[in-house]
């Protein structure tokens, strides 16, 4: 195993300018450090997330976010780019390009045999993302094991989910809103507040429509104590 501890700004800065400025210098990242996707999503309309080139561009739309971690020096950095040039780079070092993350519906999408339950925890999982980055200027990496849980997800569409990991994610969500050292640009009590606020400030985007009473029945008939965040 090897863990790595976030970079400085400085660092950053250092970095992106090495390696994310042309797309040759950003390929030839995967002969120097050891790179995973953090993340594959879908951004809210009021996100704010620099491209890694240096260009000072906002992203908007789809974007994918790299783990890069330079073993040597146990830093890693997460440099974010617009769809096309991550799955460029995915594509130049033959990397699995893993399921997108979003809360918005899209017309005329079909998923295909799904199971009701692993359809409502996808859901939670794109709203909760929503919510920790409302709670920072900037864009941050996936919480705790949501990669893990989202590739599950997708890799048998038709399992039902396990109580344990309805549980794990009430626990994150809860502890987002619980934790006081976070800045709250949206402050809520559950995270039913914080989607009914967004579906009314920004009422001509299409939300996925979940009510989540299903994953609220499980957690409850497994864990009648637990506090429901969601």
């Amino acid at each position: 195993m090897y863990k790595c501890k976030d970079a400085s700004t400085r660092e950053i800065i250092a970095f992106q300018k090495t390696y994310c400025e042309s797309l040759a210098a950003a390929i030839g990242m995967n002969n120097k450090f050891r790179i995973q996707v953090e993340s594959y999503e879908e951004l809210p309309p009021w996100s704010f997330v620099y491209n890694a080139d240096g260009s000072d561009r906002f992203l908007k739309d789809d974007i994918i976010m790299l783990k890069v971690c330079d073993l040597e020096k146990r830093i890693a950095y997460y440099p974010v780019f617009p769809e096309k040039r991550g799955l460029k780079l995915l594509q130049c070092w033959e990397m699995a390009v893993p399921p997108k993350l979003t809360a918005f519906e899209k017309e005329g999408e079909t998923e295909g045999n799904i199971h009701r339950a692993n359809q409502s925890l996808r859901n939670l999982i794109a709203f909760a993302r929503l919510f920790m980055l409302s709670q920072s200027r900037w864009h941050k990496p996936m919480a705790y094991s949501f990669n893990n849980i989202i590739s599950q997800l997708y890799l048998v569409p038709e399992s039902d989910v396990a109580p344990e990991t309805i549980k794990l994610i009430n626990d994150v969500i809860g502890k987002y809103i619980r934790d006081n050292s976070q800045e709250h640009y949206i402050k809520c009590d559950n995270l039913q507040d914080f989607i009914d606020y967004i579906k009314t400030k920004y009422s001509l985007v299409t939300f996925k429509s979940d009510d989540f009473s299903l994953l609220r029945k499980i957690l409850h008939d497994y864990y009648p104590v637990e506090k429901i965040y969601f």
